[in-house]
């Protein structure tokens, strides 16, 4: 199972967030999924193969636009730190994205706000799925 936001901070859904508007991000940092990582596992592999007729359907579409688009239909990202997680729906696209090795993607994000404060806890966190490095909570 991919990480859901509830794997990096339990709480997340309780904190501030502010809608950020859309913004070209790096594919590599989307990491999980709010609404169904069960669905998926290992980096956004689906749980039904890849010879799921939805996903190759997904991964045809994707594969039929320009290498350099980064518009892939409307999706929702969560921004928690410098990972991203995305909203209710997506996941097929993101997977069949990390496939065709493309780089970045146009979303609409939403930053989940945190504390100077809380940074901390974030840091000492261990439980839950390993995510992706992240530079600035590495020790010094």
């Amino acid at each position: 199972m991919i990480p859901s936001p509830a794997d990096l901070d339990p709480n997340w859904e309780n904190k501030p967030w502010i809608p950020a508007g859309k913004w070209i991000i790096p594919i590599d940092r989307i990491v999980g999924s709010y609404e169904k990582p069960e669905l998926f596992y290992g980096d956004f592999i689906p749980a039904k193969g890849v010879d799921d007729p939805h996903y190759q359907w997904v991964l045809n579409w994707c594969k039929e636009l320009p290498e350099n688009n980064v518009d892939y239909d409307y999706i929702h990202l969560y921004k928690l730190l410098d990972c991203y997680f995305i909203g209710a729906d997506g996941n097929h696209r993101i997977s069949a994205l990390k496939v065709l090795k493309r780089k970045f993607l146009l979303a609409e994000i939403v930053e989940v706000i945190i504390e100077a404060s809380e940074l901390e806890l974030y840091k000492k966190s261990s439980d839950g799925p390993e995510l992706p490095s992240l530079p600035f909570l590495q020790e010094e």
